[in-house]
């Protein structure tokens, strides 16, 4: 089986690749993905994560 060539999985559409970001994403209001646990929220103005992991000005709470 030979290997392929260095760049070629730009063009081949049988090497698997990465997801697009704006694949299979519902319509909405743009969510944020807790980089601890990976809950899926809305951001509100002056909350945090509902999950607790992020505070309200963004910071991370471990």
């Amino acid at each position: 089986m030979s290997q392929p060539r260095p760049g070629s999985f730009l063009f081949d559409r049988g090497y698997p690749r990465p997801a697009k970001p704006y694949d299979n994403q519902p319509a909405g209001p743009p969510k944020r993905i807790c980089p601890v646990c990976g809950f899926r929220y809305i951001p509100e103005t002056g909350k945090g994560s509902p999950c607790g992991h992020v505070k309200k000005d963004g910071t991370l709470a471990i």
